[in-house]
């Protein structure tokens, strides 16, 4: 499939996402966070985020898998440093490959 196209269902997979953001990189570009919210996360949330981002991607639309809540599994965890996606915990921010508890920005 071409840059720049999605199918009706993937177009609409993205945006059934719980939460779109856009914000900047430090150069200054745009950055489309695709977010996915829970109380707890768990690995199924962290693969959401991810393909969605990644769909958003496609469309060369940069995009960010994020996934929210209080806590995260070890599985969600594990899910999370596989697939790049960035947790915010408790209000914390952590990016892909950071420990919980480590670099929280």
């Amino acid at each position: 499939m071409a840059q720049g196209s999605l199918s009706e269902e993937e177009a609409e997979e993205v945006w059934t996402a719980d939460l779109h953001l856009v914000g900047r990189s430090p150069g200054g570009a745009p950055v489309y966070l695709v977010v996915e919210a829970a109380l707890t996360i768990d690995a199924a949330e962290v693969h959401r985020a991810a393909r969605r981002a990644a769909l958003l991607g496609r469309t060369g639309i940069p995009a960010l898998g994020v996934v929210a809540g209080a806590r995260i599994t070890v599985d969600g965890e594990r899910a999370a440093r596989d697939r790049e996606v960035w947790r915010v915990l408790d209000g914390r921010a952590y990016p892909p490959g950071t420990p919980v508890g480590a670099g929280a920005a």
